[in-house]
C-alpha cells in the first residue's frame, strides 16, 4: 500500500474528513461493549430484530456458522482474528445452521478456537453483525510487529487484491498498533457518513510479522448500510 496516498488533497476527496472521524471514533469503539438491546438474554445467530422474538433463529450465546468447509485447526497467533463474545454467559459454536441464518458464512476452510467466554476464527467469509453480540477484529497477539490501517477503495474492490498490492487504494490512514475494533460500532460509523462514502468501501487492514519475518494480512471491508462485512485473510 502506498502511504503517500494519505497526503492527497481533501478538496479532491471530500470523504477524507469522514475517514478521519471514523478512525478517531474506531479507537473508542474497541472499548465499548455491545449491548443486548431486547434484554431477553438471548443472542441471535442471525436475523432477529431488536423488537421481535428470538424463536428458532436464536440460542443463548451461539455463534452460527454454515456447516460447510469448516476446519478444526488452532488459530495462528501471529494472524489477526475475529472474536465473538456473548453479553452474558458462555459463547458456543454451532456449525449446523442454514447459510441464510449464519452469523458467519465461510468462503473456504476456517481455523477456530473456543473458550467458555468466546469463539475466535480466521478465514474468508461474509460476517453478519448484530447489536446483541460483540464481534471484534483483534490484532495478532504474538506478532513480532503489527499495525492497523484504514483504507478507502471503490466499493467493489477485491480485498485479496488490495492485500496483495494489485488494487490501488484511494486513501490510506495508518492508525498504529490498534489492539481491537468492535466491527458493529465501526459499521455504524461508516453508515453514518454514507453521504460522503457512497460507492466506497472502508477497510480495516491488520498487518503482522511473525518471528521468521513472514508477513500476515487480514482485512474487514465495510460499505455504508452494508448487510454483511467482507472478511479476508492472506
Amino acid at each position: 500500500m502506498n502511504s503517500r496516498m494519505m497526503y492527497l488533497s481533501s478538496s479532491r476527496f471530500p470523504w477524507r474528513g469522514a475517514v478521519v472521524a471514523v478512525t478517531a471514533l474506531a479507537l473508542l469503539a474497541a472499548r465499548v461493549p455491545a449491548q443486548d438491546s431486547d434484554e431477553d438474554g438471548v443472542l441471535p445467530k442471525h436475523g432477529s430484530s431488536s423488537g421481535g422474538t428470538s424463536e428458532d433463529l436464536s440460542a443463548p450465546g451461539v455463534v452460527g456458522l454454515s456447516g460447510e468447509q469448516l476446519a478444526i485447526d488452532q488459530l495462528a497467533a501471529t494472524q489477526a482474528h475475529l472474536v465473538f463474545t456473548a453479553v452474558g454467559g458462555s459463547t458456543l459454536l454451532e456449525t449446523s445452521v442454514a447459510p441464510e441464518q449464519a452469523t458467519f458464512l465461510p468462503e473456504g476452510p476456517i481455523d477456530y478456537s473456543l473458550t467458555e467466554e468466546s469463539v475466535s476464527l480466521q478465514g474468508d467469509g461474509q460476517l453478519v453483525l448484530q447489536d446483541e453480540m460483540s464481534i471484534k477484529l483483534e490484532a495478532a497477539p504474538e506478532a513480532l510487529a503489527r499495525g492497523a490501517y484504514l483504507v478507502v477503495t471503490a466499493a467493489d474492490a477485491d480485498l485479496h487484491g488490495l492485500l496483495a498490492g494489485t488494487v490501488a487504494p484511494a486513501y490510506v490512514l495508518p492508525v498504529g498498533d490498534l489492539p481491537a475494533v468492535e466491527l458493529g460500532q465501526l459499521q455504524t460509523l461508516v453508515t453514518k457518513h454514507a453521504s460522503v462514502l457512497n460507492g466506497l468501501k472502508v477497510s480495516l487492514v491488520y498487518l503482522s510479522v511473525d518471528g521468521e519475518g513472514a508477513l500476515h494480512k487480514a482485512a474487514a471491508g465495510l460499505t455504508p448500510g452494508g448487510a454483511t462485512v467482507e472478511i479476508v485473510t492472506d
